[in-house]
């Protein structure tokens, strides 16, 4: 096999052997800058799908196998398997008496916890243990060689056994060091681990082969007849050796660790080695790769566990554009993984236990997200639109902890039973406890603030940490005397660990910065880990690490925060205006020349007029604020109204051209939506609430009289819009809990100006109306449309059909399109999109910060 000058991101630089699964070589890791060992696999193999799938699954558990005494397996690349790189030589005897025993007790140490994870090794031999320069015993090839097909060649290498079980007959393993049932062919487990174990110890102290032969023949006949030599060895290691050499298997040492209670005098000290442990977490079922791919920007110490880093590849796609927030979770312990899943029917929570496979749908939890854990573990809060639940981890039927008429961003569960609620805009944080109650504020939104979000708990809970907006900056903000201070400047979506570490988002790369007991940072934020996707418009991330040192994370793929300008036709053709960056809820002008386009992110949003024959800019708001995202044009074209969810809000009325500042028209938490198609109506929409005001567009601009109710809603993605004729509104609706409920929501038609009739229609949220009766809605990321057909009262809608198949940029609950009359729609296109089923959980186990 010819020397490759590199494998993915592993440059090769020598090699160091070949046998008969494979050639061997040493290699640079250029992410991590390390060196590694590379086994790659002859093509014999390779080219075998059976024992290439094989292989790829069991190095994939073999992977999570994390143990100072057991040689790391890091990664699969194709056709070969990354480890950890391992100096020394083979173990070899004959040894002083202590030695051996030393060496023994280490490897007795791997065996130990791998048979604890349920791993046989089943080939186990001096071939496999190298002894560092340190005196570290490092245990190497569990399981990794797969091949069922034996060659003829020298027996003391003979092939290397597979996890899997064997067909019934077939010997595996290598000859001198197999237990009489491996001789035999029959089923093995760790038993035969603790026969060669026996064998390697009787070897150590003699330096001698115990089983020998002219074939592979006869060493097994010597193995299944022939006794130990103990006078050979030590009266003091006879002992062990005897009963790990017992040839019935059910009168052998029961297990590893036990060898030391036979032996007649406490062993020499070992050298001081690091110890770790690492949940047996994820099966074949679960995980698609193992590799090390991480882009961690400082290099593990040398004493430390090793970074092992697992993909895993579900079965349903993730929410990654959740806009509740983050798709998954992981619970403080470690020990479980909670998911949001996007798929057919209602959204829902899953959630798995890190050490088993299965993956549990929690029943209670549809159309739910913004997923968090209690501090013991035990129980899971979640968030569906009005309210805040908690189900048992175990199973349960979840319960209401409060009702809540602002949208969650973010929640921390207190050791005292408090929970603080993070909002969106125009809210601070909330207090509520977690026995049931009303939510009550917590801080206080200072001048220039539109929100509090993302709370995470810090300094033994005498702290909560928050991200500020639109300052995107992090505040402490102390539980016992309500005093805020400034953390850290330039910061979203922190986490605090037990230590006293922040990690923060800055830019899709997470940092940390050390903590006092005060909150106070200690020196600069360090980065630690790249390429973390972020739902940018509401400052999340998809990511959470455990108290354990566990992290979960998705990698980014799609940048949401640079979409592309796009006129696409019904026949798909499309042209690109360019990239708008940070760009949100496109209105088109009645003559479809302009767009007002919302640039910034939520609770600090800019406005600006787009020219799209020109591509000028003008810009209608002085400053960033809560813009209650889609601005609407007059008829005319000559205003522009939009509301203000902050303190000042309000709906205002600004020239379209810029020339004169915006003023306030009416007071509220309220948003326009629309004109009727005499202009004399204007459609706004509240909280919970439909609402229609008489209107009147002048040379001065527009005035309004009083909102009136048209119909109750309880839909946070509530925009409401006029038919083409004026005579129908489509909504946002929650009322009608219809089994076709999706992961957006559904919507829902009634006549105007009558009350009563409501049409629901379908699935989906953001109802735009196009002038030629088609009623188009954002579901899973793109427009969908369904033809309606209204007579006299009466509507009557079909199904709903995929009108586009590219993919829109993605902001939390903001219209991404709008329809032109003539039949086009200017759509923000993601850049560089990914379909969500793509999306994979990464697992960093041993995951350690600069300085720990």
């Amino acid at each position: 096999m010819s020397l490759p000058s590199s494998i993915a991101h592993y440059r090769i630089t020598s090699k160091l052997g070949e046998g008969g699964m494979g050639a061997v070589y040493r290699a640079t890791d250029t992410k991590l800058a390390r060196d590694v060992a590379i086994k790659v696999l002859p093509d014999s193999f390779a080219q075998n799908p059976d024992r290439m799938a094989r292989f790829t699954r069991e190095a994939k558990v073999l992977a999570l196998l994390n143990h100072p005494n057991i040689a790391a397996v890091y990664g699969v690349e194709d056709r070969a398997i990354v480890m950890e790189l391992v100096e020394g030589a083979n173990l070899k005897g004959p040894l002083p008496l202590e030695t051996a025993l030393d060496y023994a007790g280490q490897i007795a140490d791997a065996l130990e916890a791998a048979h604890d994870k349920g791993v046989t090794h089943r080939d186990l031999k001096p071939a496999n243990i190298k002894v560092t320069p340190q005196g570290v015993v490092k245990v190497l090839d569990f399981g990794l060689a797969k091949a069922a097909d034996r060659a003829p060649g020298d027996p003391i290498n003979s092939p290397t056994v597979t996890m899997q079980s064997t067909e019934a007959g077939l010997i595996m393993g290598t000859a001198p060091y197999m237990a009489p049932e491996q001789a035999r062919g029959h089923d093995v487990d760790k038993r035969a681990d603790i026969w060669a174990f026996g064998v390697i110890l009787w070897e150590m102290l003699t330096g001698r082969q115990m089983f020998t032969g002219a074939t592979t023949s006869d060493i097994l006949a010597a193995v299944l007849t022939k006794d130990p030599e103990l006078e050979a060895v030590p009266a003091r290691a006879r002992p062990v050796i005897a009963a790990c050499l017992e040839k019935d298997p059910r009168k052998r040492l029961r297990a590893a660790g036990d060898w030391r209670r036979l032996i007649a005098a406490p062993p020499a000290p070992a050298p001081s080695r690091s110890t770790g442990w690492l949940p047996w977490a994820i099966t074949a079922t679960a995980v698609a790769a193992v590799i090390v791919t991480a882009a961690i920007l400082w290099p593990t110490p040398k004493t430390a566990p090793p970074l092992i880093h697992v993909v895993e590849d579900l079965a349903f796609p993730l929410n990654v554009q959740n806009n509740l927030g983050p798709a998954v979770g992981i619970s403080p312990d470690g020990s479980r993984i909670v998911y949001t899943q996007a798929q057919s029917g209602p959204r829902r929570l899953a959630i798995r236990r890190i050490d088993q496979p299965e993956i549990k749908e929690i029943p209670g939890t549809e159309g739910g997200g913004n997923a968090f854990f209690s501090p013991d573990s035990r129980r899971l809060g979640f968030v569906v639109s009005g309210g805040i639940y908690q189900v048992p981890v175990e199973g349960g039927v979840p319960t209401l902890i409060a009702k809540t008429a602002v949208d969650v961003r973010g929640a921390a569960w207190g050791r005292n039973g408090d929970i603080i609620l993070g909002s969106r805009a125009g809210n601070p944080l909330f207090r509520v406890p977690s026995g049931g109650g009303e939510p009550a504020a917590l801080t206080k939104l200072q001048k220039g603030e539109t929100t509090h979000r993302w709370p995470a708990l810090c300094a033994g809970d005498d702290y909560v940490l928050y991200e500020s907006v639109p300052s995107t900056s992090i505040f402490a903000h102390n539980l016992r005397t309500g005093e805020r201070t400034l953390v850290v400047r330039d910061g979203t979506f922190p986490h605090c660990l037990p230590a006293g570490e922040l990690l923060f988002i800055r830019g899709g790369t997470l940092y940390s910065v050390g903590l006092d007991s005060r909150a106070h940072p200690q020196g600069e934020p360090r980065p630690v880990l790249e390429n973390i996707s972020s739902i940018l418009n509401i400052g999340a991330s998809q990511f959470g690490i455990s108290d354990t040192g566990t992290v979960a994370y998705i990698p980014g793929w799609v940048d949401n925060d640079r979409p592309m300008l796009t006129w696409i036709t019904p026949d798909g053709r499309q042209t690109q205006l360019g990239v708008v960056p940070r760009a949100a809820g496109p209105r088109l002008s009645p003559d479809a020349r302009r767009v007002v386009l919302n640039i910034g992110e939520e609770g600090a949003w800019d406005l600006y007029v787009r020219d799209l024959e020109r591509g000028a800019m003008t810009r209608l708001t002085p400053k960033a604020e809560a813009i209650g995202v889609q601005a609407v044009w007059t008829p005319d074209g000559k205003y522009v109204l939009y509301g203000v969810l902050g303190p000042d809000s309000g709906i205002y009325c600004v020239p379209s051209d810029g020339s004169a500042p915006a003023r306030k028209i009416i007071a509220g938490r309220l948003r326009p939506r629309g004109f009727g198609r005499d202009g004399g109506t204007l459609l706004v929409a509240s909280e919970d609430a439909v609402l229609t005001a008489p209107a009147e567009v002048g040379a001065g601009g527009v005035s309004l009289g009083q909102p009136a109710t048209f119909v109750r809603v309880n839909n946070p993605t509530n925009y409401p819009v006029f038919s083409p004729d004026g005579r129908w509104i489509a909504y946002g609706s929650t009322e009608a809990q219809s089994p076709a409920l999706s992961n957006e929501g559904q919507f829902s038609v009634s006549p105007f100006p009558g009350k009563g009739s409501k049409y629901p229609v379908a699935a989906g949220n953001l109802p735009v109306w196009s002038r030629g009766g088609e009623l188009m809605v954002l579901a899973g990321g793109r427009i969908m449309s369904v033809a309606c057909d209204a007579k006299g009262d009466l509507m009557q809608c079909g199904t709903l059909r995929q009108w586009t198949d590219q993919r829109l940029a993605t902001r939390s609950r903001v219209p991404m399109f709008d329809a032109a009359p003539d039949g086009r729609v200017l759509a923000l296109a993601a850049v560089g999109a990914v379909n969500p089923s793509a999306a994979r959980v990464h697992l960093l186990f041993n995951f350690a910060l600069p300085g720990q």
